[in-house]
């Protein structure tokens, strides 16, 4: 109850200091008026309507404004996330996102991360890599990598899931074809296992989650990718990976050393283990660890972004 207070309180108080219209934003946030021009310090006007992430795209405007008061941004980014909410306020049947298009459904929420101090795979040489991305959700950071020239290779266990990114890479016929999408979970085993899915949710499938839909999912182990890919001549340059806390378990008996860089999303608090088990295979295994990024309100700790390179390549 005292977070959900805190939390509140600094959502009144960031609005406040973003926007020039705060009370007609707050009528309209609880639903008072049925739509806003949402009046920005510095990025313009949005004129908002009801629609099923309203909340969530207020948040969004509020926060990524205050991180350019605060001169925590990149001048790139404006041009992205105007386009991005312009796109959300048309309630067309796809947004756009840095130039790539996402079906309209309630997974969209995910797209929301880009513009996040955890959004963007911080990958140092990115062009016309070849790729893993594990836990691949509605193939957004895959679509984004195969716009940048990237070879992706994809793997998504949960169904409903995997479906919408499969209509997604077919928006983006120029680049969409840049992908290999797998109906799989990459795991510590060979088989099947079970996952649970929430639809909607930000943190919306895992084999540590006690509540959702449950699928049984055909499995397969990192080790075993990168043999398949090197039988057909592959060898991936890099390795994206956010899975739900099953890092936990595909890490620490996986051979990263092909990898000239690793993203590894770590969920110690979903999964009940410590991060430092990640860090110190990286370190034992020749990367450099470069960057440790925290979501904007949360502790590291809790969960968190793990950028490593190969020192050795």
């Amino acid at each position: 109850m005292i977070e959900m207070i805190k939390y509140y309180i600094h959502g009144v108080s960031t609005a406040w200091k973003c926007v020039d219209n705060f009370f007609e934003l707050m009528l309209f946030r609880q639903g008072l008026k049925k739509e806003c021009v949402v009046k920005t310090k510095t990025l313009g006007e949005f004129h908002l309507k009801e629609n099923p992430v309203k909340v969530s795209m207020i948040n969004l405007i509020l926060n990524f404004q205050s991180k350019v008061l605060n001169n925590n941004y990149v001048e790139e980014e404006i041009p992205i996330f105007k386009e991005f909410i312009n796109s959300l306020n048309e309630n067309n049947e796809y947004v756009v996102l840095n130039g790539v298009k996402f079906e309209y459904n309630s997974e969209i929420l995910v797209l929301f991360e880009y513009f996040s101090d955890m959004g963007n795979a911080p990958f140092e040489n990115i062009k016309n890599k070849i790729i893993l991305d594990i836990g691949a959700n509605i193939a957004d950071t895959s679509l984004l990598f195969a716009k940048e020239g990237c070879e992706v290779y994809s793997y998504e266990p949960v169904p409903p899931t995997y479906e919408i990114a499969l209509k997604n890479i077919s928006l983006n016929p120029e680049f969409g074809d840049n992908i290999h999408l797998f109906n799989k979970a990459v795991s510590d085993k060979e088989g099947t296992i079970e996952i649970k899915f929430s639809s909607g949710s930000s943190l919306s499938s895992s084999i540590y989650s006690e509540d959702g839909e449950s699928f049984e999912v055909e499995c397969i182990s990192l080790d075993k990718i990168i043999s398949n890919l090197k039988e057909v001549g592959k060898k991936p340059n890099l390795l994206h990976m956010d899975c739900e806390g099953s890092e936990f378990d595909i890490i620490p008996i996986s051979d990263l050393t092909i990898f000239e860089e690793v993203v590894i999303e770590h969920h110690q608090k979903m999964a009940g283990k410590d991060h430092r088990i990640i860090l110190d295979v990286l370190e034992k295994e020749g990367f450099e660890i470069k960057s440790k990024i925290s979501w904007d309100d949360s502790n590291f700790e809790d969960i968190g972004i793990i950028h490593a390179v190969n020192k050795n390549k």
